[in-house]
């Protein structure tokens, strides 16, 4: 991971392990092609040939526009053949000289679920995207969070900050276990008629027990049809800042052997039937993090999707958004999200940190 070898298959298989959106690369293209939204899809920490860092560097370099050194690749390719392991002469982008690394071949299993206990009755869990497993490992967490308080969790927080998305009915199925019933989230197309919803159905998981999630400008799709679906319910606080505003549905349709094309086909509403596109999910308690001195001044916020060139505008007419800082400190002790996040479970009253914006320095902007 992060490393431009020289052998085409290990460039091929460190791109895909990171879900980088592959169209076509030849020999020495300028990453144009790249999705710069999909570097906040890399997983939480997750290590290939033990060095995870080196990934933000590989995908950097390619948006700089850093030369691809490896032949034609196609998404949906089939790499075959593969070797146990292998040598490869290698660089790492903003690194030292090329050195050589032994690269050994695996089945890389990316873990969308981690859970902790923080202080002895809070239930974190992180979700870093939405996978097919990723109900399956939220259900685990809440059991092994309730056996190792001995069934003394006050409540949860659920991280979905900087969680790009991933499957649909993965997001309902998180969504329905903290609700006993109703709906979840619709998708409606053009035609009063392309309605499509779902539903929860009976059994929360946590028994009803509070619940805080955490979201921020990374937080998109899929993590915005939870933290809405719950909002509206009424089952969760939200703590953070505005989420990033992808309320769209995507179709891809075969075009033969020549490609596909892929048309928005419809848009996504929480319970109460409101359109995350282009708007976001705010949060119910804003809290901004803090910058370290080295981010001061620096731009660490997404654009969201009301920003980018040609998206769709949100229906429901009014002010437009998405998008906000996407920074979260290393250090936990530094996160004043989570802070605010235990400190609510806890019965503490929980407080915007963000200044109201004066309406006389606002009037002057806008007429500016």
């Amino acid at each position: 991971v992060g490393l431009l070898g020289e052998g085409r298959h290990a460039n091929v298989t460190h791109i895909i392990a990171f879900h980088v959106e592959l169209h076509r690369f030849n020999l020495d293209d300028v990453a144009h092609h790249l999705d710069i939204e999909r570097v906040l899809a890399l997983p939480d920490n997750q290590q290939v040939d033990g060095c995870a860092h080196s990934a933000a560097h590989f995908v950097h370099g390619f948006i700089q526009g850093e030369a691809l050194h490896f032949n034609a690749v196609n998404l949906g390719d089939e790499v075959i053949g593969l070797d146990a392991c292998f040598r490869s002469r290698c660089a790492v982008i903003g690194g030292d000289d090329p050195f050589d690394v032994k690269v050994v071949r695996d089945i890389i299993k990316v873990e969308s679920v981690k859970f902790n206990m923080e202080g002895d009755d809070v239930g974190y869990i992180r979700m870093s995207s939405f996978t097919q497993q990723s109900d399956i490992g939220l259900t685990k967490a809440i059991n092994e969070l309730d056996k190792k308080s001995n069934g003394k969790v006050k409540g949860y927080i659920l991280d979905l900050r900087n969680n790009p998305g991933g499957l649909l009915l993965q997001a309902v199925s998180v969504s329905d276990a903290f609700l006993e019933k109703g709906e979840v989230v619709s998708t409606r197309g053009r035609n009063p008629e392309d309605v499509e919803r779902h539903n929860a159905n009976k059994g929360d998981l946590t028994n009803g027990k509070p619940l805080v999630i955490l979201i921020n400008g990374g937080s998109a799709s899929a993590s915005e049809i939870v933290a809405g679906a719950l909002q509206d319910h009424k089952r969760a606080t939200l703590i953070g800042t505005r989420s990033f505003g992808k309320g769209s549905v995507q179709t891809i349709i075969p075009l033969g052997n020549d490609g596909a094309i892929r048309l928005t086909t419809q848009r996504y509403y929480t319970p109460a039937g409101r359109s995350i596109q282009a708007k976001g999910i705010d949060a119910d308690i804003v809290i901004e993090q803090p910058l370290p001195p080295e981010l001061q001044g620096k731009n660490v916020s997404t654009e969201g999707e009301a920003n980018l060139r040609g998206h769709i505008t949100n229906e429901g007419g009014g002010e437009e958004g998405g998008g906000s800082s996407a920074y979260v400190p290393e250090d936990r002790t530094k996160d004043v999200q989570i802070k605010a996040a235990i400190d609510l479970l806890h019965g503490v009253k929980v407080v915007t940190n963000v200044k109201p914006m004066d309406p006389k320095k606002d009037e002057k902007k806008q007429s500016n």
